[in-house]
């Protein structure tokens, strides 16, 4: 299937460009990114965890507030840091070599995994694991983080549990509003089907995707094959980025109940 186009520019140019923004960090865990903080002003990482904890061996100073780091770069000496949830140890980390300048604005980086993550429950600082029951939407989202990991690996053993890919299964291209719709698979499981759709930019501007856009699916768009009604979607989720830049694409999952 067509795979999302990779970015030319580096995290630190897309700082000196417009240092005012919020940067948008796709992180892995086997790779390090390489981004500028400032010395004069707060900076602020946002994580996807629920508490997060760092790890370093720097004089910084680091404030945590759950999910969020503070900090103020000391001195214009790079450092490096390891970022992932207190208190469970299967949680992803991720490395990032902080580099200071002088900057006059604090940064803003969001850390958006390509793998996603979501927090067991009960995760908290010095606290115990405790494991998430088997609810609605934790299956929703159980889902979607499997059908993410068989995107980014192509390996079978990531689709969710008791899902086959459909074969027969074929779409047209549609629009939602300046967002190109190539639906590329489908996936039927027992009780729901999920859709992958490649979403492509074709604006001018930036696009911060929501998922409330994308919920509503229509027979109109040749998605649906039995439906003859609009319906939302159960959960949409986003791979690899929420963020698409013009003429960038990105996955959108669409789950919802079986047509059978």
């Amino acid at each position: 299937m067509p795979r999302s186009q990779e970015r030319t520019d580096s995290p630190h140019t897309r700082q000196l460009a417009k240092p005012d923004q919020m940067l948008n960090l796709e992180v892995t865990e086997t790779s390090t990114q390489i981004v500028s903080v400032s010395t004069m002003d707060l900076n602020v990482l946002i994580t996807p965890f629920d508490v997060v904890k760092v790890t370093h061996n720097s004089g910084e100073l680091f404030t945590i507030d759950k999910n969020k780091i503070y900090f103020q770069a000391s001195s214009q000496k790079p450092f490096s840091v390891f970022v992932s949830e207190e208190g469970d140890h299967s949680a992803p980390q991720f490395k990032l070599m902080l580099v200071p300048t002088d900057v006059p604005l604090g940064q803003q980086i969001r850390l958006s995994p390509q793998v996603p993550y979501t927090p067991k429950k009960g995760s908290s600082s010095g606290g115990q694991i405790v494991k998430r029951s088997d609810t609605y939407t934790e299956s929703i989202i159980g889902v979607l983080s499997s059908t993410a990991q068989y995107l980014a690996t192509s390996q079978i053993t990531f689709l969710p549990e008791s899902y086959r890919i459909d074969d027969d299964y074929q779409s047209s291209p549609y629009y939602i509003g300046n967002t190109l719709m190539q639906p590329e698979m489908k996936l039927t499981g027992t009780h729901y089907d999920v859709y992958v759709i490649t979403a492509n930019n074709r604006s001018n501007d930036t696009l911060q995707l929501s998922a409330s856009d994308f919920a509503k699916m229509s027979p109109a768009t040749g998605i649906l094959e039995k439906s003859t009604i609009d319906t939302m979607a159960s959960g949409v989720g986003f791979y690899p980025r929420k963020v698409i830049q013009p003429g960038q694409s990105t996955q959108v999952l669409l789950i919802r109940p079986s047509e059978r």
